[in-house]
């Protein structure tokens, strides 16, 4: 991961970028997206891997029994928490309804998995 964090980190001097200045996702030279990319898969298997130790740990056994038995459900709301926190209020609203209309035809297939009223 050093080595991926020392790559960006040249990336980003030889374009210009200034400390705490970055591309946002999908944007920025080929070079800096590709290894932006590894980094990204490293930190999702290591996520996937210490997740459900640290939401048992913590108590947050509602997020753990989502993560384990409705993989889906659980993916769609931690994207749209994501895009509330990170995009444009634009963005946010198209993506927010593309979500929500992934999700309720899921729910129409099987509506005793999911429940929105907890």
């Amino acid at each position: 991961m050093q080595q991926l964090r020392s790559a960006i980190k040249k990336i980003r001097g030889r374009e210009g970028l200034i400390k705490d200045e970055y591309w946002p996702s999908g944007e920025g030279p080929q070079d800096y997206q590709e290894i932006n990319e590894e980094m990204e898969t490293v930190f999702d298997k290591v996520a996937s891997f210490l997740r459900p130790y640290l939401y048992e740990k913590h108590g947050f056994d509602e997020l753990l029994e989502i993560y384990e038995s409705d993989r889906l459900r659980y993916d769609v709301f931690s994207e749209v928490g994501r895009i509330r926190i990170e995009e444009s209020p634009k963005l946010r609203k198209e993506k927010i309804k593309f979500f929500e209309k992934i999700l309720q035809k899921n729910m129409e297939k099987r509506p005793s998995s999911y429940s929105t009223k907890n």
